[in-house]
Protein backbone atom coordinates (compact mmCIF):
# COMPACT_ATOMS: atom_id res chain seq x y z
CA UNK A 1 0.00 0.00 0.00
CA UNK A 2 1.38 3.40 -0.97
CA UNK A 3 2.09 5.93 1.74
CA UNK A 4 0.84 9.49 1.46
CA UNK A 5 4.35 10.84 0.94
CA UNK A 6 5.00 8.48 -1.96
CA UNK A 7 1.73 9.45 -3.65
CA UNK A 8 2.48 13.15 -3.25
CA UNK A 9 5.97 12.64 -4.66
CA UNK A 10 4.60 10.83 -7.70
CA UNK A 11 1.92 13.47 -8.24
CA UNK A 12 4.62 16.16 -8.10
CA UNK A 13 6.68 14.23 -10.68
CA UNK A 14 3.64 13.85 -12.92
CA UNK A 15 3.18 17.60 -12.81
CA UNK A 16 6.78 18.09 -13.97
CA UNK A 17 6.21 15.72 -16.90
CA UNK A 18 2.92 17.33 -17.82
CA UNK A 19 4.36 20.84 -17.72
CA UNK A 20 7.31 19.72 -19.82
CA UNK A 21 5.83 17.38 -22.45
CA UNK A 22 2.37 18.91 -22.65
CA UNK A 23 2.76 22.53 -21.61
CA UNK A 24 -0.36 24.70 -21.62
CA UNK A 25 1.48 27.16 -23.86
CA UNK A 26 0.82 25.62 -27.27
CA UNK A 27 3.83 27.23 -28.97
CA UNK A 28 6.25 25.87 -26.34
CA UNK A 29 4.54 22.45 -26.31
CA UNK A 30 4.79 22.10 -30.09
CA UNK A 31 8.40 23.28 -30.06
CA UNK A 32 9.50 20.64 -27.51
CA UNK A 33 7.65 17.83 -29.30
CA UNK A 34 9.02 19.01 -32.65
CA UNK A 35 12.62 18.92 -31.37
CA UNK A 36 12.08 15.35 -30.12
CA UNK A 37 10.62 14.39 -33.49
CA UNK A 38 13.53 16.01 -35.36
CA UNK A 39 16.05 14.20 -33.15
CA UNK A 40 14.45 10.81 -33.78
CA UNK A 41 12.12 10.05 -36.69
CA UNK A 42 13.16 12.86 -39.00
CA UNK A 43 16.75 11.56 -38.85
CA UNK A 44 15.68 7.90 -39.17
CA UNK A 45 16.53 6.83 -35.63
CA UNK A 46 14.31 4.58 -33.58
CA UNK A 47 12.61 6.08 -30.53
CA UNK A 48 12.76 3.98 -27.36
CA UNK A 49 10.69 4.19 -24.20
CA UNK A 50 12.32 2.36 -21.27
CA UNK A 51 10.73 2.09 -17.85
CA UNK A 52 13.09 3.23 -15.08
CA UNK A 53 13.86 0.21 -12.91
CA UNK A 54 11.78 -2.01 -15.20
CA UNK A 55 12.59 -5.28 -16.94
CA UNK A 56 13.73 -5.67 -20.54
CA UNK A 57 10.21 -6.59 -21.67
CA UNK A 58 9.13 -3.07 -20.69
CA UNK A 59 11.29 -1.59 -23.46
CA UNK A 60 9.17 -0.29 -26.35
CA UNK A 61 11.08 0.56 -29.52
CA UNK A 62 9.49 2.25 -32.52
CA UNK A 63 11.47 2.54 -35.73
CA UNK A 64 11.38 6.03 -37.16
CA UNK A 65 8.40 7.84 -35.74
CA UNK A 66 7.90 10.38 -38.51
CA UNK A 67 4.25 10.98 -37.63
CA UNK A 68 3.80 13.96 -35.30
CA UNK A 69 0.36 12.86 -34.07
CA UNK A 70 1.61 9.35 -33.28
CA UNK A 71 4.55 10.74 -31.27
CA UNK A 72 2.18 12.93 -29.22
CA UNK A 73 0.03 9.89 -28.45
CA UNK A 74 3.00 7.82 -27.25
CA UNK A 75 4.29 10.64 -25.03
CA UNK A 76 0.85 11.38 -23.57
CA UNK A 77 0.34 7.70 -22.75
CA UNK A 78 3.55 7.51 -20.70
CA UNK A 79 4.08 11.00 -19.28
CA UNK A 80 0.68 12.70 -19.06
CA UNK A 81 -2.04 10.05 -18.67
CA UNK A 82 0.04 7.49 -16.74
CA UNK A 83 -1.85 7.78 -13.39
CA UNK A 84 1.02 7.50 -10.91
CA UNK A 85 2.99 4.97 -12.95
CA UNK A 86 6.83 4.90 -12.68
CA UNK A 87 9.01 7.14 -14.85
CA UNK A 88 10.09 6.43 -18.42
CA UNK A 89 13.40 7.11 -20.16
CA UNK A 90 13.08 8.52 -23.68
CA UNK A 91 15.98 7.35 -25.86
CA UNK A 92 16.81 7.16 -29.54
CA UNK A 93 19.04 4.70 -31.38
CA UNK A 94 22.63 5.47 -32.34
CA UNK A 95 21.89 3.51 -35.53
CA UNK A 96 19.98 5.02 -38.48
CA UNK A 97 17.19 2.78 -39.80
CA UNK A 98 15.95 2.19 -43.36
CA UNK A 99 12.22 1.75 -42.88
CA UNK A 100 9.25 3.51 -41.30
CA UNK A 101 7.00 1.88 -38.72
CA UNK A 102 4.62 4.38 -37.15
CA UNK A 103 2.31 1.99 -35.37
CA UNK A 104 3.96 -1.21 -34.13
CA UNK A 105 7.16 -1.92 -32.19
CA UNK A 106 9.61 -4.00 -34.21
CA UNK A 107 11.14 -7.28 -33.03
CA UNK A 108 14.83 -6.59 -32.45
CA UNK A 109 15.71 -10.27 -32.85
CA UNK A 110 14.36 -10.57 -36.39
CA UNK A 111 15.93 -8.17 -38.86
CA UNK A 112 17.53 -5.34 -36.88
CA UNK A 113 20.98 -5.41 -38.50
CA UNK A 114 19.53 -5.62 -42.02
CA UNK A 115 17.73 -2.30 -41.56
CA UNK A 116 20.75 -0.22 -40.49
CA UNK A 117 22.22 2.20 -43.01
CA UNK A 118 24.41 4.31 -40.70
CA UNK A 119 25.51 5.23 -37.18
CA UNK A 120 26.26 8.37 -35.22
CA UNK A 121 29.48 8.48 -33.18
CA UNK A 122 28.74 9.08 -29.49
CA UNK A 123 31.18 10.17 -26.79
CA UNK A 124 29.43 9.34 -23.53
CA UNK A 125 31.04 11.14 -20.58
CA UNK A 126 28.97 9.68 -17.78
CA UNK A 127 28.62 10.45 -14.10
CA UNK A 128 29.59 6.95 -12.98
CA UNK A 129 29.67 7.89 -9.31
CA UNK A 130 26.04 8.98 -9.60
CA UNK A 131 25.07 5.69 -11.25
CA UNK A 132 26.69 3.62 -8.49
CA UNK A 133 25.08 5.80 -5.85
CA UNK A 134 21.63 5.51 -7.44
CA UNK A 135 21.72 1.71 -7.42
CA UNK A 136 22.21 1.79 -3.63
CA UNK A 137 20.01 4.78 -2.79
CA UNK A 138 17.17 4.91 -5.31
CA UNK A 139 14.63 5.93 -2.70
CA UNK A 140 16.13 9.32 -1.85
CA UNK A 141 14.62 12.69 -2.70
CA UNK A 142 15.15 14.83 -5.77
CA UNK A 143 17.42 17.42 -4.03
CA UNK A 144 19.67 14.58 -2.79
CA UNK A 145 19.96 13.28 -6.35
CA UNK A 146 21.00 16.69 -7.68
CA UNK A 147 23.55 17.10 -4.89
CA UNK A 148 25.25 13.82 -5.82
CA UNK A 149 25.31 14.78 -9.51
CA UNK A 150 26.70 18.21 -8.60
CA UNK A 151 29.51 16.75 -6.46
CA UNK A 152 30.91 14.83 -9.43
CA UNK A 153 30.06 17.37 -12.13
CA UNK A 154 33.44 19.13 -12.14
CA UNK A 155 35.43 16.06 -13.19
CA UNK A 156 32.74 15.05 -15.73
CA UNK A 157 32.86 18.53 -17.24
CA UNK A 158 36.68 18.61 -17.31
CA UNK A 159 36.84 15.28 -19.16
CA UNK A 160 34.20 16.48 -21.60
CA UNK A 161 36.24 19.62 -22.24
CA UNK A 162 39.34 17.54 -23.10
CA UNK A 163 37.43 15.66 -25.81
CA UNK A 164 35.73 18.85 -26.97
CA UNK A 165 39.10 20.61 -27.35
CA UNK A 166 40.37 17.86 -29.70
CA UNK A 167 37.24 18.06 -31.84
CA UNK A 168 37.37 21.87 -31.89
CA UNK A 169 41.03 21.76 -32.94
CA UNK A 170 40.02 19.87 -36.10
CA UNK A 171 36.78 21.86 -36.57
CA UNK A 172 34.59 18.76 -36.32
CA UNK A 173 30.80 19.30 -36.54
CA UNK A 174 29.25 17.90 -33.37
CA UNK A 175 26.37 18.33 -30.94
CA UNK A 176 27.11 18.64 -27.21
CA UNK A 177 24.35 18.10 -24.67
CA UNK A 178 23.82 17.51 -20.97
CA UNK A 179 22.15 14.10 -20.75
CA UNK A 180 20.64 14.30 -17.27
CA UNK A 181 23.68 13.35 -15.20
CA UNK A 182 26.65 13.78 -17.55
CA UNK A 183 27.51 15.01 -21.06
CA UNK A 184 27.32 13.47 -24.51
CA UNK A 185 28.97 14.52 -27.74
CA UNK A 186 27.39 13.32 -30.98
CA UNK A 187 28.93 13.37 -34.47
CA UNK A 188 26.08 12.64 -36.87
CA UNK A 189 26.14 10.05 -39.65
CA UNK A 190 25.42 12.72 -42.26
CA UNK A 191 28.84 14.26 -41.44
CA UNK A 192 30.87 11.02 -41.45
CA UNK A 193 29.18 8.87 -44.11
CA UNK A 194 31.70 9.99 -46.75
CA UNK A 195 34.54 8.60 -44.63
CA UNK A 196 33.20 5.38 -43.11
CA UNK A 197 31.77 2.40 -44.99
CA UNK A 198 28.91 0.87 -43.07
CA UNK A 199 30.37 -2.66 -43.02
CA UNK A 200 33.55 -1.38 -41.38
CA UNK A 201 31.88 1.13 -39.10
CA UNK A 202 31.60 -0.86 -35.86
CA UNK A 203 35.35 -1.36 -35.48
CA UNK A 204 36.39 1.91 -37.08
CA UNK A 205 34.10 4.07 -34.94
CA UNK A 206 35.47 2.56 -31.73
CA UNK A 207 39.02 2.89 -33.07
CA UNK A 208 38.26 6.54 -33.77
CA UNK A 209 36.84 7.12 -30.28
CA UNK A 210 39.93 5.49 -28.71
CA UNK A 211 42.18 7.62 -30.95
CA UNK A 212 40.50 10.85 -29.79
CA UNK A 213 40.81 9.79 -26.13
CA UNK A 214 44.50 8.98 -26.67
CA UNK A 215 45.08 12.49 -28.05
CA UNK A 216 44.08 13.82 -24.63
CA UNK A 217 46.92 11.91 -22.92
CA UNK A 218 44.76 11.34 -19.85
CA UNK A 219 43.27 8.34 -18.07
CA UNK A 220 39.53 8.95 -18.29
CA UNK A 221 37.43 8.06 -15.25
CA UNK A 222 33.98 9.00 -16.56
CA UNK A 223 33.95 7.72 -20.12
CA UNK A 224 31.12 5.27 -20.88
CA UNK A 225 31.15 2.01 -22.81
CA UNK A 226 32.07 1.79 -26.48
CA UNK A 227 29.13 1.84 -28.85
CA UNK A 228 27.43 -0.85 -30.91
CA UNK A 229 24.41 -1.02 -33.19
CA UNK A 230 22.16 -1.65 -30.21
CA UNK A 231 23.32 1.41 -28.23
CA UNK A 232 20.90 4.17 -27.30
CA UNK A 233 21.38 7.83 -26.48
CA UNK A 234 18.99 10.11 -24.63
CA UNK A 235 16.70 12.14 -26.89
CA UNK A 236 17.24 15.91 -26.98
CA UNK A 237 14.70 17.85 -24.92
CA UNK A 238 13.54 14.76 -23.03
CA UNK A 239 13.50 14.63 -19.21
CA UNK A 240 15.83 12.34 -17.27
CA UNK A 241 13.45 10.34 -15.04
CA UNK A 242 15.82 10.30 -12.06
CA UNK A 243 17.35 13.79 -12.02
CA UNK A 244 14.32 15.44 -13.70
CA UNK A 245 16.83 17.48 -15.73
CA UNK A 246 16.38 18.31 -19.41
CA UNK A 247 18.58 16.61 -22.00
CA UNK A 248 19.64 20.00 -23.26
CA UNK A 249 21.93 20.98 -26.18
CA UNK A 250 24.69 23.40 -25.21
CA UNK A 251 26.67 25.94 -27.19
CA UNK A 252 30.20 26.85 -26.07
CA UNK A 253 29.14 29.69 -23.78
CA UNK A 254 26.47 27.54 -22.10
CA UNK A 255 28.94 24.69 -21.58
CA UNK A 256 31.57 27.01 -20.10
CA UNK A 257 29.06 28.44 -17.63
CA UNK A 258 27.13 25.22 -17.06
CA UNK A 259 25.23 24.63 -13.83
CA UNK A 260 22.36 22.28 -13.01
CA UNK A 261 19.95 25.23 -12.74
CA UNK A 262 20.42 25.67 -16.48
CA UNK A 263 18.73 22.30 -17.17
CA UNK A 264 15.98 22.56 -14.58
CA UNK A 265 12.80 22.06 -16.68
CA UNK A 266 11.04 25.10 -15.23
CA UNK A 267 14.06 27.32 -15.96
CA UNK A 268 14.34 25.95 -19.49
CA UNK A 269 10.63 26.62 -20.07
CA UNK A 270 11.12 30.25 -19.02
CA UNK A 271 14.13 30.76 -21.29
CA UNK A 272 13.03 28.71 -24.31
CA UNK A 273 13.42 30.47 -27.65
CA UNK A 274 11.45 29.03 -30.52
CA UNK A 275 14.07 28.10 -33.10
CA UNK A 276 13.17 27.51 -36.75
CA UNK A 277 16.18 25.62 -38.13
CA UNK A 278 17.74 22.28 -37.20
CA UNK A 279 21.03 24.05 -36.53
CA UNK A 280 19.36 26.28 -33.97
CA UNK A 281 17.55 23.34 -32.39
CA UNK A 282 20.62 21.26 -31.56
CA UNK A 283 23.33 24.00 -31.54
CA UNK A 284 25.55 21.93 -33.83
CA UNK A 285 29.09 23.23 -34.44
CA UNK A 286 30.22 24.24 -37.93
CA UNK A 287 32.91 22.26 -39.69
CA UNK A 288 33.64 18.98 -41.48
CA UNK A 289 35.16 15.61 -40.69
CA UNK A 290 37.95 15.61 -43.26
CA UNK A 291 40.89 17.02 -41.27
CA UNK A 292 40.44 14.80 -38.22
CA UNK A 293 39.84 11.71 -40.36
CA UNK A 294 43.11 12.29 -42.25
CA UNK A 295 45.03 12.47 -38.95
CA UNK A 296 43.20 9.41 -37.64
CA UNK A 297 44.11 7.42 -40.79
CA UNK A 298 47.81 8.21 -40.37
CA UNK A 299 47.87 6.87 -36.81
CA UNK A 300 45.38 4.01 -37.28
CA UNK A 301 45.88 2.71 -40.85
CA UNK A 302 42.83 1.06 -42.39
CA UNK A 303 43.45 -2.58 -43.23
CA UNK A 304 43.98 -3.56 -46.87
CA UNK A 305 40.56 -5.19 -47.14
CA UNK A 306 38.80 -2.05 -45.91
CA UNK A 307 40.78 0.15 -48.32
CA UNK A 308 39.96 -2.11 -51.30
CA UNK A 309 36.29 -2.17 -50.39
CA UNK A 310 36.30 1.63 -50.02
CA UNK A 311 37.83 2.00 -53.51
CA UNK A 312 35.33 -0.44 -55.05
CA UNK A 313 32.43 1.44 -53.52
CA UNK A 314 33.83 4.79 -54.66
CA UNK A 315 34.23 3.50 -58.24
CA UNK A 316 30.75 1.97 -58.15
CA UNK A 317 29.21 5.27 -57.05
CA UNK A 318 31.00 7.12 -59.88
CA UNK A 319 29.86 4.60 -62.52
CA UNK A 320 26.30 4.69 -61.18
CA UNK A 321 26.29 8.49 -61.41
CA UNK A 322 27.64 8.40 -64.98
CA UNK A 323 24.97 5.88 -66.03
CA UNK A 324 22.26 8.11 -64.55
CA UNK A 325 23.58 11.10 -66.51
CA UNK A 326 23.64 9.10 -69.76
CA UNK A 327 20.13 7.79 -69.15
CA UNK A 328 18.80 11.33 -68.83
CA UNK A 329 20.14 12.12 -72.32
CA UNK A 330 18.03 9.38 -73.93
CA UNK A 331 14.54 9.99 -75.35
CA UNK A 332 11.84 9.45 -72.71
CA UNK A 333 10.34 6.30 -74.26
CA UNK A 334 13.71 4.62 -74.66
CA UNK A 335 14.68 5.59 -71.10
CA UNK A 336 11.48 4.07 -69.69
CA UNK A 337 12.06 0.85 -71.65
CA UNK A 338 15.59 0.47 -70.27
CA UNK A 339 14.51 1.29 -66.71
CA UNK A 340 11.80 -1.35 -66.79
CA UNK A 341 14.28 -4.14 -67.59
Amino acid sequence: MRGKGQVNKQMSELNIYKQWYFNENREIREFILWVILKDTGAKRHSIDFILEGGKQDLVTRFYKIANYRFLIGQIKERFVDCKLEPSWHLFRSVACMKFVNDGQPVDLKSNFNEQIFGFDIIFDIDNKSFKKWWIKNNNLSHPDILNVISENLTIVKNETRMIKNILDKYKVPYILNFSGSGFRICIEWEDIKGYFILDDFGNLSNDFIKWVLNQCDYEFKCFGEMQSGYCLTRTLYSLHPISKSVCYPLNDAEFNNFGLDMVNPYNVLKSIKIAKSSKSLNKKREGNFKAIFESFKKDVPLNKYAIERREIKSNYDKIKSQISELMMQLPEEERKTLQSK
